[in-house]
């Protein structure tokens, strides 16, 4: 069935490359809110440090 691509579900374009795609872009979501996060935390809890 060359109409595959066509049955594209809420994942929109990207949903016919697999749930690969879909684990891969959670992951760097989640590194990059967690790294946010943190950052600051640190920037709040030590507002001086980061001039020194």
């Amino acid at each position: 069935m060359p109409e595959e691509q066509v049955e594209e579900g809420p994942g929109g374009p990207a949903g016919g490359r697999g749930p690969l795609v879909i684990t891969i872009t959670a992951a760097l979501v989640t590194v990059a809110v967690i790294f946010a996060a943190v950052t600051l935390f640190q920037a709040v809890k030590e507002p001086e440090d980061e001039r020194t």
